[in-house]
């Protein structure tokens, strides 16, 4: 969790820029990667490089726009952004880390001996996950600074719990979410329906998840030699949460929307609850499509659209998955 300190500092940024109005109801524009701490929620805008903040029921609100560094690609390829003490932390697809200021200045690039893709502040420690590994990743990068990442060795037994192999399209195929006492959970974009809560000393526990899918889509889960593109094809979980009692709020997998051209890869419509023992105890179906998770409010959950539409639904029976 992110100090205060650190909301009233980026407001003061927004303030000083002359805060813009709510997003409209016609937005077109495009969320790319989220950040939370305590009940505020940032949202990264990936045309413009404009972070929006988002609380309660209201719409989200322009904070600030990032400055570019000089060799910065398109903010649609930011894989996670991490509020940090005096800032934020932006990972790309090139697996670079960039830090910038609370105004959003461009400050420096942070090396990292590990390429990096998706990244999160869990209480003081910075967690960050491989955006390409020789085989299936068996590490997580941590860090206490935000400048010297150290890898936690995670204790595995089987081959497949969050890398894809070396054939580089495990880049920003990881989910993380900050956990309980400094720890992370991590779920894949590609794979088994499992997500990992990993604690500090690299200790696994593993949850399976409810998920849906067409039999078809099914069969297609698997990388085989015909050149098939792997980010085609879903695994259950959209975005992760972690609420203050422990309980993992997963936003199930792509098989819930269809649109005009067929599947959106990044959105779904419903969330799952589990609780601390892994039990999957409730779910909440959202009327529209969701690209993150903001909060959870009592016995309800909060979430963002891609274009910025706040939508919110009360948890109700669990909703178990399957092969339809």
């Amino acid at each position: 969790m992110v100090s205060r300190g650190l909301v009233g500092l980026v407001m003061g940024a927004a303030l000083l820029e002359g805060a813009a109005p709510p997003i409209s109801t016609s937005s077109t524009l495009d969320f790319v990667a989220i950040t939370r701490a305590d009940n505020e929620v940032w949202i990264l805008e990936g045309t413009s490089g404009t972070l929006w903040s988002q609380s309660g029921k209201n719409p989200p609100v322009r904070v600030v726009t990032l400055s570019r560094s000089a060799d910065a690609s398109d903010w649609s390829d930011v894989t996670g952004i991490a509020a940090v003490p005096g800032g934020w932390m932006i990972a790309g697809r090139k697996g670079r880390l960039s830090r910038y200021a609370a105004s959003g200045e461009f400050l420096r690039e942070v090396d990292v001996r590990d390429r990096v893709g998706r990244i999160v502040l869990s209480g003081k420690t910075l967690w960050a996950a491989p955006y390409i590994v020789p085989g299936p990743a068996r590490h997580l990068l941590a860090s206490a600074d935000g400048d010297r990442f150290t890898r936690v060795l995670l204790q595995t037994d089987r081959d497949d719990v969050i890398g894809t192999g070396s054939s580089g399209l495990l880049d920003g195929a990881t989910i993380l979410a900050s956990d309980v006492d400094e720890g992370v959970v991590v779920a894949r974009l590609i794979g088994a329906p499992f997500a990992f809560r990993i604690g500090r000393d690299g200790s696994r526990r593993s949850i399976p998840l409810a998920y849906r899918r067409s039999a078809r889509r099914d069969a297609l889960m698997r990388y085989g030699t015909s050149g098939e593109v792997l980010t085609a094809y879903s695994s259950p979980a959209r975005d992760l949460l972690v609420t203050p009692d422990g309980a993992l709020l997963v936003l199930r997998n792509i098989e819930d929307v269809r649109t005009p051209t067929g599947h959106d890869l990044r959105v779904a419509t419903i969330v799952d609850r589990y609780a601390r023992n892994g039990r999957h105890e409730a779910s909440a179906e959202l009327a529209g499509q969701a690209r993150f998770i903001a909060r959870a409010e009592g016995n309800r959950v909060v979430c963002i659209s891609a274009d910025g539409r706040v939508l919110a639904a009360p948890f109700g029976p669990s909703l178990k998955g399957g092969i339809q």
